[in-house]
Parts: C-alpha cells; structure tokens; sequence
C-alpha cells in the first residue's frame, strides 16, 4: 500500500462512512435517493517512496446531469466535471508546507500519522459536514451563489440559470419548470442543455 492509500484507510475512510460516504479506490461517494450525488476525489501529485501528495476535488452532481454525460458516454464514471458546484479543499495554514500551495496536501512518510490524523480531523470538524447537505436540491441552488471550502472550480460551464434548471429538473413544479425553460431559452440562445432539460421535464410528466 503506497503512502496515500495508508493515508486514506488510516485517517480518511471513517470520518467519511460516518458521513454517509462509500469509498472505492480514492473515490467517496453519497447518493440521495433521487440519485443527486456528492463526489469527492483524492487526486495524487508528486507521489514517491518517501513522500507523499493530493488534492481533495469534489463535486455535487444532480441525477439530470449523471443522466446528461451517461447519455453522451455509456458506462463513464462520474467526475468533478460532472458537477453544478465543484472545487478543491483549501488546506489550512498549519498543515500547507509552502504557503502559497493552497490546495495541495503535502507530506513526507516519517510524517504520516501526524499528517494523517491533523487531516482526518480537519475534514471531519470542518469539511466534510458541509458536503451531504447539498443532496438537497434547495441547498445546491444556495451554494451556487454563496459557495464555502473551494478554489478551482471544474464545474459545468453552464450559466447559473441553467443551471438552477439542472437542479430541480426532477423535483420542481412542473408548470414552473416550463417558464424557466422558456426564459432560458430566450436568455441563452444555442444552448445545448435546454431542449434536453425540456424532453426530460416532459417524460417526468407522463
């Protein structure tokens, strides 16, 4: 097991299943029964023997948007790309070994366990309580215009609008639902999203 991967099993992977995540490989995922999902995604930089390196990349995708990119690519897995509001966690100060590597969680061996556990609790305390709330479509559509934890986004280039549509395309007043889709339509021209949107809010309504 490489240095990250002990990371993750040791420190990580608890705090995350109390939270209502599953873990595959560097992957944590929690589902609502709508099937909006949180993706959260340990990316490796700069792994060698001694030393150790990541990103924390996360993302809250509605079922629309799953639906959206499975359609283009059967079979792919979800990504961060997939999501409505995304981003990476800032490290805090105390744990950065440059100051200026705001996002990138850096270690060496001899330190694991030290490391280790200062992330896992900074997660628990102050990260991760922030992601399951969004599975709500009401408090999704909240963060888009008051987003918390992030820099870099690597969400769907969507005007906020669109994507307001993406979020309650499956749960939203129908009739509602409709005006929206007109106005952005008229705001948007071009558009690709919006007839999906509509054919979706019109076989939800059969």
């Amino acid at each position: 097991m490489n240095l990250l991967d002990e990371l993750l099993a040791r420190y990580v992977t608890a705090p995350m299943s109390e939270a209502g995540f599953h873990r595959a490989g560097r992957t944590y995922t929690a589902g609502s029964p709508r099937r909006d999902t949180v993706l959260v995604q340990v990316r490796p930089y700069g792994l060698s023997g001694s030393e150790g390196g990541f990103h924390i990349e996360w993302a809250a995708i509605p079922a629309a948007a799953h639906d959206y990119y499975r359609e283009e690519n059967p079979g792919a897995a979800p990504d961060v790309t997939w999501g409505v509001v995304s981003g990476r966690v800032v490290v805090p100060e105390r744990l950065r070994r440059r100051v200026y590597e705001t996002t990138l969680w850096t270690f060496r061996a001899a330190d694991l366990d030290t490391f280790g556990a200062a992330v896992g609790e900074h997660l628990k305390s102050l990260v991760i309580p922030k992601w399951p709330p969004l599975l709500s479509p009401d408090r999704l559509a909240a963060a888009l215009t008051h987003p918390e934890l992030t820099t870099h986004d690597f969400s769907i280039p969507l005007h906020p609008v669109a994507k307001r549509l993406v979020i309650y395309i499956d749960s939203g007043d129908a009739a509602v639902l409709r005006r929206q889709l007109d106005e952005a339509e008229e705001l948007l021209p071009g558009e690709e999203w919006i007839p999906w949107l509509r054919n979706r809010l019109a076989n939800r309504s059969r």
